[in-house]
């Protein structure tokens, strides 16, 4: 779950570092901003996905051992 977590903050670092480049006028950047906010869209998405899915298995996996999610 760490490497998930690990892998959106990079793909928010990479997105950052494009608008920050954009911004400051390095040549080329900008032509690039809608290809990175497409991918950002996408990879941030997938990994959303990924997080929740494996929340709701642990979710279910300790209600059937008798857990509840306020006892946890």
């Amino acid at each position: 779950m760490s490497l998930l977590f690990g892998n959106l903050t990079q793909e928010f670092v990479n997105f950052t570092q494009i608008i920050y480049q954009a911004d400051n006028n390095v040549p080329g950047t900008a032509d690039q901003i809608s290809a990175a906010a497409a991918h950002f869209r996408h990879a941030s998405g997938m990994l959303a996905i990924y997080l929740v899915c494996i929340g709701a298995c642990l979710d279910h996996q300790s209600s059937a051992l008798g857990f509840n999610s306020v006892d946890l």
